[in-house]
């Protein structure tokens, strides 16, 4: 998987959609969208070991259709298929992520878009992690 050490400004949409994850600070990925005009949502996963609690947190953050189901391969569907999201473009941030955790490892395995999804289709969605620092 390609993961863009550090989000730059400059970097453009179609420079981020080659990407299956990014890794940003918060306050980088929320001027980059802002410059862009690209929704950004923010799942916070501080304090979060488990995938269970991330997808908990995913489905009040993105907001998922009432039909959807409460599993990883729902969301997997939901994220692959954006035709739900009334916006054009989308970024995730997985916020506070602890960098050597299950659910980074979880994260990283979710979020490659198919490649399919690359040849036919333009992808809607980018995202990003921010892992949170050391103390």
């Amino acid at each position: 998987m390609k993961v863009v050490r550090k989000l730059k400004p400059e970097t453009s949409w179609p420079a981020l959609r080659r990407r299956m994850l990014v890794e940003s600070s918060t306050q980088l990925a929320q001027q980059w969208a802002a410059d862009k005009q690209i929704k950004l949502l923010i799942v916070d996963c501080e304090g979060v070991r488990t995938a269970e609690a991330v997808m908990d947190r995913c489905r009040g953050v993105l907001e998922f259709p009432d039909w959807a189901g409460p599993n990883w391969d729902a969301f997997n569907d939901l994220i692959h298929d954006l035709s739900w999201f009334p916006d054009d473009r989308l970024v995730v941030l997985f916020k506070s992520v602890a960098r050597k955790s299950r659910v980074a490892r979880e994260l990283r395995f979710l979020c490659r878009l198919p490649l399919d999804q690359f040849y036919f289709t333009k992808p809607k969605i980018v995202f990003m992690i921010n892992y949170e620092e050391k103390q």
